[in-house]
């Protein structure tokens, strides 16, 4: 009985240190699980913030690419205002004045050549063409003023 208490209390003492390596391996790895849980937590919260911060960056892109397009479109607009009322203007010379008459239908002809629009070019092309009617209407107005002038000092005179 000596014999089988010895061997009794040594599996005892075997399986308490047994029991208290597992018990403290279980420990080490519930912290070590704790910690990555943690770590794991914090790379959420930093990700998540970030990803606010790329949100609200592509919110401010955003706005910013719309106010380009609507000034963009408020600038096409006048200037399309600009070329009508150029257009306009030049209609009005060339069918108020039976007297004077410039080198019109050449111009009328390479006027007419300008379409619809189909690239960058447009504007260009349609800017050269109001310079070009501008002086024309310029003329107009410039002879105008001659021909007025003119009347008014008949007029003192007779």
């Amino acid at each position: 009985m000596g014999t089988s208490n010895k061997t009794l209390e040594a599996n005892h003492t075997e399986i308490e240190k047994r029991l208290e390596n597992e018990r403290s391996e279980a420990l080490r790895f519930e912290k070590e699980i704790t910690n990555e849980i943690l770590q794991l937590n914090n790379d959420i919260a930093f990700l998540q913030k970030r990803q606010e911060d790329l949100m609200n960056k592509k919110i401010d892109l955003q706005a910013g690419v719309e106010s380009s397009n609507n000034e963009a479109s408020s600038k096409n607009l006048t200037l399309g205002r600009i070329l009508m009322a150029i257009d306009n203007i030049y209609q009005r010379c060339l069918e108020g004045s039976s007297i004077i008459r410039y080198d019109n239908e050449e111009r009328r002809d390479e006027f007419e050549k300008v379409k619809e629009p189909t690239d960058e070019e447009y504007f260009a092309k349609k800017g050269e063409l109001a310079m070009k009617k501008l002086k024309v209407i310029g003329n107009y107005m410039s002879d105008f003023n001659t021909i007025i002038q003119e009347c008014r000092k008949e007029k003192k005179k007779g």
